[in-house]
C-alpha cells in the first residue's frame, strides 16, 4: 500500500522513490484549475499537469498560458 496524507488542496498525496510526488486534485471550474495548477508550478516546482478529458482543448491552451511554457501537459 502506498502513503497517503490529506493536505489543504490535495486530495491525494503519493510519495514514491520512482516518482517524486504525485498530487491529485478535484476541481469543478476551469478557473479552480488554473488557481491550483499555478499554486502548484508556484509553490512546488511541478513540470507536468495530467488533466482529465473532461478539459477542451482551449482549456488546456489556457492553463498552459497560466502557468508558463516550462510545464508540459497530458
Amino acid at each position: 500500500m502506498l502513503p497517503m496524507q490529506r493536505q489543504r488542496n490535495i486530495d491525494v498525496l503519493l510519495k514514491r522513490p520512482t516518482i517524486n510526488k504525485l498530487f491529485v486534485v478535484v476541481v469543478r471550474t476551469q478557473a479552480q484549475a488554473i488557481e491550483v495548477c499555478r499554486e502548484f508550478v508556484d509553490q512546488e516546482g511541478i513540470q507536468a499537469i495530467i488533466l482529465c478529458s473532461g478539459f477542451t482543448h482551449s482549456d488546456i491552451a489556457e492553463t498552459s498560458e497560466t502557468v508558463g511554457k516550462n510545464v508540459g501537459f497530458s
